[in-house]
């Protein structure tokens, strides 16, 4: 229960200080024209650190998007004051307007000014000048104020719409409507007269110009004016013109002149910065449809840029090396360095596709024996499968070169069909080269046989002569399986790679005197020797 109390007791004090919590707003117009500053006066008991004036909508209402008209910051502690506040050009004629301050920091609103506002249109105006604004003795030019309102009073007392100055001076122009009564001024226009002000030059870009490269230099454009450029204090351009493109190194001013006066700008320098050389890069070529890649030198890493054909910079293409697209035709390729932001002159790069050479086939391997010979023959393919739809003329070819490798042993190592004579077994290859460059090659392999001398008897008695059966020139054939039975056909036995050791036994026995078959093979069974060996003790 005295919990209750408690709880009760800090919401009847939370309500009241609540409703104590006051922001008053005070506003002395009664009616007000658009675009006129006004004060809007406030009392408040509530601190915050900023307040908004707003101005409703013509109904008086604040429940949609209020305008700002006006904001006081820095103000912690303070609990009322003024405000200034202009009512915005172009503000909807309406006598039910309303204004009240709010505080935004932290947020509270209260009431508005508590009476209906009349807020009446302003009328708009701008001066047209009508000639130019440096004059010379003698001279005038015609202002006219642009405006749909009724009277008007110039900065120099004159009240008409249009009027015609001729002294050097700031003029503006109020313009006010009989009907609300509501006046604004004019933005300023400045008339000089028997004097030029010392124009300015300004830059597009940088004055530090890369070799090739241009900057626009300008100064204000001015009526009734003569624009003459120089460089080192000679005429540059052609054309009187407020802009030159400047495409060299020099100390530029520019001198605008009219009838009574002329002054010349300060000088504005532009420099060249150090010529960027070009790399180097040789044309590429490859045989048939694909990619290359190109290699320029000459340059830093990643310093360089590559362009396509149409000199458009390729992106992310500035490392030495660049691999182009798949090509089936000749195209074409730029390069340049890049330092200090310029660019060295563009190297062309020519990619040359030849047409690929034609397949060719350098037959089945061959064997023959010491001391014969063998015509190789290269056969130009005209077909991706072998040995089906070939081509055996390969010399009907008459723009083909043929080259065959090692040269040893042959006649004619340039002949499509050379005869080669090898001591020993040789892989030759032939390589066909078109006359645009393009090459192909295979291989073929000679191997070189020595004729097997097989003894059909030995003596294994362990006197040192003809202990082991030996065959001569079977290193000749490595691949050799030897297999040796006995008189009722059982295999006692066999050795592949034979190296002569077989001493006439079967599993450390010794084997009696008798006669005994052997069947040798090579080359994968093409090769075979069957005979007898008689073994003596």
């Amino acid at each position: 229960m005295r919990i209750f109390s408690i709880l009760l007791l800090i919401f009847l004090i939370a309500n009241k200080l609540e409703a104590q919590t006051f922001l008053q707003t005070f506003v002395d117009n009664s009616a007000i024209c658009a675009g006129l500053e006004i004060e809007v006066k406030f009392s408040t008991n509530f601190n915050s650190a900023e307040y908004t004036v707003q101005l409703s909508d013509e109904k008086g209402s604040f429940d949609k998007t209020p305008t700002s008209i006006g904001r006081l910051t820095g103000t912690s502690g303070r609990m009322g004051g003024g405000v200034k506040a202009i009512i915005p050009l172009g503000t909807p004629q309406s006598n039910k307007y309303r204004i009240r301050m709010i505080a935004t920091a932290p947020f509270f609103a209260a009431g508005d000014n508590g009476a209906d506002i009349i807020i009446k249109p302003a009328p708009t105006v701008s001066i047209e000048v009508i000639g130019s604004t440096n004059l010379c003795d003698g001279e005038f030019v015609t202002l006219k104020a642009v405006s749909l309102a009724t009277d008007f009073l110039w900065s120099d007392g004159q009240t008409s719409q249009t009027i015609q100055v001729s002294k050097a001076s700031t003029y503006t122009v109020k313009a006010r409507d009989r009907q609300t009564e509501c006046e604004v001024s004019s933005n300023a226009i400045g008339i000089t007269a028997n004097e030029m002000k010392k124009p300015e030059i300004q830059s597009t870009g940088s004055l530090q110009l890369c070799v090739g490269s241009s900057v626009e230099l300008r100064t204000p454009f001015l009526e009734g004016v003569t624009y003459e450029w120089q460089r080192n204090g000679k005429k540059e351009g052609l054309y009187n013109s407020n802009a030159l493109i400047a495409t060299q190194a020099g100390e530029y001013t520019v001198i605008v002149a009219n009838k009574c006066a002329k002054a010349t700008s300060e000088p504005i320098l532009v420099s060249l910065k150090a010529t960027i050389p070009a790399p180097t890069c040789p044309p590429a070529s490859r045989c048939g449809e694909g990619i290359i890649v190109l290699k320029a030198v000459g340059g830093k890493e990643g310093k360089y840029q590559w362009y396509d054909e149409n000199y458009y910079p390729i992106k992310d293409a500035k490392s030495s090396t660049y691999t182009t697209a798949n090509h089936s035709k000749k195209a074409t390729y730029y390069v340049a360095n890049e330092e200090f932001g310029c660019l060295s002159t563009k190297i062309q790069v020519d990619v040359f596709i030849r047409p690929p050479a034609i397949p060719v086939y350098a037959g089945e391997d061959v064997a023959i024996i010491l001391g014969e010979s063998v015509q190789l023959n290269a056969i130009l393919k005209v077909s991706s499968s072998l040995p089906n739809a070939i081509e055996t003329s390969a010399n009907s070819r008459t723009n083909y070169r043929f080259e065959w490798s090692p040269k040893d042993y042959l006649d004619n190592p340039y002949s499509p069909n050379p005869i080669a004579r090898p001591v020993e077994s040789t892989v030759y290859t032939v390589t066909t080269l078109i006359e645009e460059g393009c090459e192909v090659t295979d291989n073929v392999k000679v191997t070189v046989r020595r004729e097997l001398k097989i003894p059909n008897g030995f003596t294994p008695n362990s006197d040192g002569v003809n202990d082991t059966w030996e065959i001569e020139n079977i290193a000749f054939q490595p691949d050799a399986t030897v297999e040796i039975f006995d008189r009722w056909g059982s295999k006692i036995f066999e050795s592949k790679s034979y190296t002569n050791g077989w001493d006439g036994t079967v599993n450390g026995q010794a084997l009696p005197t008798h006669t005994y078959f052997y069947v040798i093979t090579a080359e994968n069974g093409k090769l075979r020797w069957a005979g007898a060996i008689n073994l003596l003790r």
